[in-house]
């Protein structure tokens, strides 16, 4: 038995050693609360050659709830939604984070993504599919109802109508990167976003109380 454990302890060193791209956790999963502006859920690839890998990333077999959005970020940053696959490259030796940041919108579920991650020079025996699951679930203490918060026009072209909801003192706009583009207080005389300087696409709107509790997020879209 002895011999028996240390020849299948040796065969999958051997086999680690063979494998030019390490990923973990495999899978990976997380989660969070639907008030939550993302939900981020990592790995990490690790080069385990003597040199410079490049690595590539596929995004496939997204399966998530449809008010829900979704995008990739690695090592050179995060990408737009609508980018499905991109290749970065890391020193020998060195992990580099991969990760998905699911986008909840309000709204509680599990989404899974998974990504073929592989060594562009050995795509052949690199292939890794790595599933990321987010679940999203409300607590005791949390509880987000939508018609309370309706904002509108969505699609939206200049301004947008927040709620009028006296809890409401702070509303900030999102891309869907995490980079806020609008930071305003909220009062009767301003209870309007003016969006028309921003470019078309897809913005998360998320609005707090006084105390900076986040009551709701939502996602718009601008034309």
């Amino acid at each position: 038995m002895k011999y028996f454990l240390l020849t299948l302890f040796f065969a999958y060193s051997c086999l680690l050693c063979a494998q030019s791209i390490i990923v973990s956790p495999s899978p990976a999963s997380g989660t969070g609360l639907p008030s939550d502006l993302f939900v981020k859920i990592e790995s990490f690839v690790t080069n385990n050659t003597n040199s410079v890998m490049d690595v590539r990333w596929e995004r496939i077999n997204v399966q998530i709830p449809a008010v829900w959005d979704n995008a990739v970020c690695d090592k050179n940053g995060c990408y737009a939604p609508t980018v499905d696959s991109e290749t970065f490259s890391i020193n020998p030796g060195e992990m580099s984070i991969l990760s998905i940041w699911f986008v909840p919108s309000s709204t509680a579920g599990t989404g899974t993504v998974d990504l073929r991650i592989y060594n562009v020079a050995d795509s052949t025996n690199s292939v890794i599919t790595n599933s990321y699951t987010a679940m999203v679930q409300l607590t005791d203490s949390e509880d987000i109802t939508k018609e309370s918060f309706s904002i509108f026009p969505n699609p939206v072209t200049n301004f947008i109508q927040l709620p009028s909801n006296a809890s409401v003192s702070t509303a900030r706009l999102y891309d869907l990167l995490g980079r806020e583009m609008i930071n305003q207080a909220i009062t009767e005389e301003k209870s309007q976003l003016d969006v028309s300087q921003l470019e078309k696409g897809s913005y998360l709107i998320q609005l707090l109380d006084k105390d900076l509790k986040v009551l709701h997020v939502s996602r718009i879209i601008k034309h």
